[in-house]
């Protein structure tokens, strides 16, 4: 019996050792730098509750409530998550943030002096961006036919591509992968995913709110739809469309329709009615 005990014994040992050895080698992410409302990590060693000033590390599944805010500071490379998003947190061969976002919507600011060498990367279930630019966007949708994917940027050209099809998206302009379509670029609306304002954890270019005030403009800093609010139809070939002038009203177009939400005029699909993420 006692025989039996020792071999336990050990090999209970053993595990630990082998769990403590896989938290060690865990390559470093960054760390949060901003937090609202309840946000977890799923990785390897288990499911864990973050906290301000926590390390997410690479292989962690990010999963925000409905309602949290989620910073991430990975040295001078920043990623805000908004409320219901999962995103994976990685590492690039350079050692940069790698991020692949499930759902939900993120967004990703390089707060370095420009030309500094060195990019993310960022993937959606329908595109890829690599090289991310000073300032980048991405949304990942809902519609009756499927989902799809937004990549917008805002400081300089941004590549995204997938399987065969590529294209740049200029500053105020989003890339739209939508399955069975050809990508697609759209000019972005005005209001970006607000970054860390009162839920920052107090250390960084997080400090005083610099981050916001530098990338932000204060009238745009409010919570805001995601981009089909503002995007504007694919061109070419150009096209006009009825103006619709009550809310929830319906006018027909030539490739789709225009709907009012929330007092924000939203091009569907072609292909079907899409839903926005919170809204009714």
């Amino acid at each position: 019996m006692s025989g039996t005990i020792r071999i336990i014994g050990v090999l209970a040992g053993l595990a630990g050792a082998a769990l403590l050895a896989s938290a060690a080698s865990a390559q470093s992410v960054g760390r949060v730098a901003a937090l609202a409302g309840q946000a977890q990590a799923v990785g390897p060693a288990g499911t864990r509750a973050l906290a301000c000033g926590d390390t997410v590390n690479a292989g962690d599944r990010l999963v925000l409530g409905p309602d949290a805010r989620l910073g991430v500071l990975s040295s001078a490379l920043y990623a805000q998550l908004t409320g219901s998003t999962q995103a994976t947190a990685g590492l690039t061969d350079a050692g940069l943030p790698d991020w692949s976002l499930e759902s939900g919507r993120l967004r990703l600011v390089d707060t370095r002096d420009p030309g500094e060498p060195g990019r993310s990367r960022l993937a959606t279930p329908h595109a890829e961006a690599r090289g991310l630019a000073s300032d980048s966007e991405a949304y990942v949708l809902a519609e009756k036919t499927g989902g799809y994917s937004i990549v917008c940027e805002w400081g300089e050209p941004l590549a995204v591509a997938r399987a065969g099809e590529s294209l740049t998206a200029d500053p105020g302009e989003c890339a739209v992968a939508k399955p069975g379509e050809p990508l697609y670029k759209a000019n972005a609306q005005q209001e970006r995913i607000p970054l860390a304002g009162s839920d920052a954890c107090g250390f960084g270019p997080l400090d005083g709110g610099d981050l916001a005030s530098r990338f932000d403009d204060p009238l745009a800093a409010v919570a805001a739809g995601p981009p089909p609010g503002g995007l504007l139809p694919p061109a070419p070939p150009a096209f006009a469309l009825q103006p619709c002038d009550s809310p929830g009203s319906g006018c027909a177009g030539p490739l789709g329709s225009v709907v009012i939400v929330d007092g924000i005029g939203v091009i569907e699909s072609p292909t079907g009615t899409g839903s926005i993420p919170g809204v009714p």
